[in-house]
């Protein structure tokens, strides 16, 4: 029989706890644990890592956290594999009888993470990525970004003769968005609907804003979003990470979904694993059910990122944009 241990535990938080930050009721509140209790927990998972900005944005996904309970997480951890270990090496175990991580399985068959493992140990385990890949990944955004920026200039008039000729209104939108560490960052688009509201959805959390018959072609084509090249070589986004969201509703997922700011902790890009994956990416509106989907592959990209995963999911997007799939 196949034995599989479950690793890790469910984490709830409080549906109105702030910025969906863990809360318990029996722990201090907000603010009570001191840096000298959390910074050697985040030194022990991140593998040294030392930038200050990783170590802030984690420590802060940890409020409510006890530390006393983070020890446990990791000792539990520590136990975890001794136990497995120890099988592997009993004598009296059958050699064909392999022990299966039910987490595992799951990434494997589903490509995402279960939402009810993620808790601050895993933050932990997978807040830092090697150095190399940081600096590589950013010269290949610089070089592609760059490319695909001066190609696409000899698309800009046809682009913006065709909106002024649609309904005479403004050609370029900025809007502002949740981008890394939750810095707010400007991004800038061809407009592609009747208006801009900032992702501003009212009581009814769906836009009021129609598409345009050009807007409609240009979101097709992916066409409406070729001048955020230039924001990745700003350093906004990158070419591949989650999709920066809207403040607004960045703010009500926080809210309600657990450990959503985890996907703060690398850039937002232009495309991403869950881009490529989740064909139900709620659009001009709120969804916290098909939001917490899309939560599950970007952590799974958070915990699995490297250069050929980034790769694989360019390819996709270019198949994605020849077949003009999930416009």
């Amino acid at each position: 029989m196949v034995e599989m241990p479950v690793r890790g535990e469910a984490t709830c938080l409080h549906a109105g706890s702030e910025r969906g930050y863990p809360h318990r009721a029996e722990h201090p509140p907000r603010g009570s644990i001191p840096a000298a209790d959390r910074e050697p927990a985040v030194q022990r998972g991140d593998g040294g890592h030392r930038d200050a900005r990783v170590r802030d944005h984690v420590n802060e996904l940890a409020v409510g956290e006890h530390p006393a309970r983070v020890d446990r997480q990791l000792r539990r951890r520590e136990l975890e594999e001794q136990e497995v270990a120890g099988l592997r090496a009993a004598r009296g175990v059958d050699r064909a009888a392999e022990l299966v991580d039910a987490a595992a399985l799951y990434q494997e068959v589903f490509e995402r993470e279960p939402l009810s493992l993620i808790n601050y140990e895993w933050v932990l385990a997978n807040v830092s990525a090697s150095r190399v890949y940081d600096i590589v990944k950013r010269a290949l955004d610089m070089v592609f970004a760059g490319t695909g920026a001066l190609v696409s200039l000899i698309f800009y008039p046809f682009i913006m003769l065709a909106i002024k000729l649609d309904d005479g209104g403004s050609i370029f939108i900025t809007q502002q968005r949740v981008g890394r560490f939750q810095k707010p960052i400007r991004i800038f688009k061809f407009r592609s609907m009747s208006g801009n509201d900032g992702g501003d959805y009212g009581s009814h959390g769906k836009s009021k804003l129609t598409v345009t018959r050009v807007g409609y072609w240009l979101r097709t084509l992916r066409l409406d979003e070729l001048p955020q090249l230039w924001n990745v070589l700003r350093g906004d986004l990158s070419l591949v990470g989650p999709r920066p969201e809207l403040p607004a509703l960045a703010a009500q997922y926080n809210a309600r979904i657990p450990y959503y700011n985890a996907r703060y902790l690398i850039a937002p890009g232009l495309t991403g694993w869950a881009q490529v994956r989740h064909d139900r990416d709620p659009h001009h509106g709120a969804d916290i059910v098909e939001t917490k989907e899309k939560l599950s592959y970007d952590l799974y990209y958070l915990a699995h990122r490297s250069l050929l995963l980034d790769i694989f999911i360019m390819l996709q997007t270019v198949r994605i944009f020849v077949t003009a799939r999930g416009s």
